[in-house]
């Protein structure tokens, strides 16, 4: 225990003699899953191009949809003097004081040299609790919020040791959410780009590693047609969250729903798009823990199935009723003028 404490202090003493407050740090999930969403990194480097030389977004619209205060995108243009701190979280490498591998760079130019390419993302699962500390670590300071730019799918994250969680507990005891925005990439949406300004107390709790977390289990979403909604709910194991988050990614392209503080261990939504989703659950526990689970769902399409059939129906009758009458229409006006003309006579 003193031993595993030792370690995470060493770890909080060499990244704070190396941190530059006021930097941005960028953090760049390396997972195997970032892989397997399209080409999807050449509009994330255009983005934070944008967001770290301009404070603006506007020519980004049309590729990514925003969730969130998007006046915090101006707080992240670099000034004279700031640096970009790249970080890779993927697999943690327990040789590193920084658990993840970081890159101190002066430039635009430079991280987008240096971010990872298409064949990078094949690392493990990854926590990004973790990388978030060390990210504070790095650029946060009492007179300065870290201001970290994170590019995830924000899936479950990969258990982490003792050592690892003291210094978890360690950094974000004391720090405040300031401001958050989320991007979501409009052709695959689990694709995300979050931008956070987190507030540093002015001098840190003592590391700990007594605080406890449990999990949380995940059940099968449940589908009503009519009223077409979709109730998702979880099961906590071991000691009880204080909150839960939850978010919820069509595949369709649809923005991202996303509900923060939840205290009950369900969730309803009315009328949830068809397709393809993925929902994930992130439970906090007091001492400042956390831990995540996610899912996917296959819903049934929109409830507009039945009209379009009885549309296409319709629309069929009246096209065989048009070529019907071209080519009998002759005989049928002839019988219909008998058939009237025989019961006007009759009535006289």
């Amino acid at each position: 225990m003193r031993r595993s404490l030792l370690g995470s202090f060493i770890v909080f003493i060499v990244l704070a003699c190396t941190a530059r407050a006021g930097d941005v740090a960028v953090l760049v999930d390396v997972s195997g899953s970032m892989a397997h969403y399209g080409p999807w990194q050449q509009d994330a480097t255009h983005l934070i191009r944008n967001i770290l030389e301009k404070g603006s977004v506007a020519d980004d619209k049309q590729k990514w949809s925003a969730t969130g205060n998007e006046e915090l995108i101006k707080e992240f243009k670099l000034v004279s003097g700031d640096h970009i701190q790249l970080i890779r979280f993927g697999s943690i490498h327990p040789g590193l004081s920084s658990f993840f591998p970081v890159d101190n760079l002066t430039t635009i130019e430079a991280l987008e040299s240096q971010f990872p390419k298409p064949g990078d993302f094949k690392d493990g699962r990854t926590n990004k609790d973790l990388a978030t500390a060390v990210a504070i670590t790095i650029v946060g300071g009492p007179q300065h919020p870290a201001r970290i730019i994170a590019i995830s799918d924000f899936l479950s994250d990969a258990d982490l040791n003792k050592e690892q969680q003291g210094f978890v507990n360690g950094v974000m005891q004391g720090t405040s959410l300031k401001n958050a925005v989320i991007f979501s990439w409009k052709q695959r949406p689990q694709v995300m780009v979050r931008l956070q300004e987190i507030t540093v107390a002015a001098q840190q709790t003592p590391l700990t590693n007594n605080v406890e977390k449990g999990n949380i289990q995940l059940v099968a979403a449940r589908f009503n047609a009519d009223p077409r909604t979709l109730l998702m709910s979880w099961r906590a194991q071991g000691p009880a969250p204080v909150s839960y988050d939850i978010r919820v990614v069509p595949s369709d392209g649809s923005p991202p729903f996303a509900k923060t503080g939840l205290i009950s261990t369900e969730f309803l939504i009315a009328d949830p798009p068809g397709g393809e989703l993925t929902w994930s659950v992130t439970a906090h526990y007091a001492g400042g823990g956390s831990t995540s689970a996610s899912r996917h769902e296959d819903l049934p399409d929109g409830g507009n199935t039945g009209l379009v059939v009885i549309a296409a129906i319709v629309i069929a009758l009246l096209i065989a009723g048009f070529w019907y009458m071209r080519r009998h229409g002759a005989s049928v006006a002839a019988t219909v003028k008998r058939t009237f003309g025989r019961s006007d006579n009759a009535d006289l």
